[in-house]
């Protein structure tokens, strides 16, 4: 397991553009973390990987711990959805769900309660 988010990781440090150096001292992690990292494969502490996915940038952290890239604009959009309050979120989340006819069981995703889906179904 660890292999495969520590390579995403290395992958995300090289497409990055920075030098090892250069992308360390911007994560405030000393100038040689990142070559010490990647060279003898240590595990950083979390606020260590956290300031390095804050700087090599948005998506940067679900990528390395998932293996999945967002485009811009999917962050755009997570960013415009997570301003809407709770209800709203619910009643959107149903709006695209009808929209690609996808339907998640209620007890894997946390779907919305019958009456939101009502709710936004009838309101067209």
């Amino acid at each position: 397991m660890k292999e495969q988010w520590f390579q995403r990781l290395e992958d995300a440090i090289k497409q990055d553009g920075r030098s090892l150096r250069q992308i360390s001292e911007d994560a405030k992690c000393g100038p040689n973390f990142i070559q010490q990292l990647l060279k003898y494969r240590k595990d950083p502490r979390a606020s260590q990987l956290a300031k390095i996915f804050d700087t090599l940038g948005p998506g940067t952290d679900l990528y390395v711990l998932t293996g999945h890239r967002l485009s811009q604009q999917d962050l755009d959009f997570l960013r415009v959805a997570s301003t809407l309050d709770e209800e709203a979120q619910r009643d959107a989340l149903a709006v695209l769900r009808r929209l690609t006819g996808t339907q998640s069981e209620p007890s894997q995703s946390g779907d919305l309660p019958e009456k939101a889906s009502a709710k936004v179904e009838t309101s067209h």
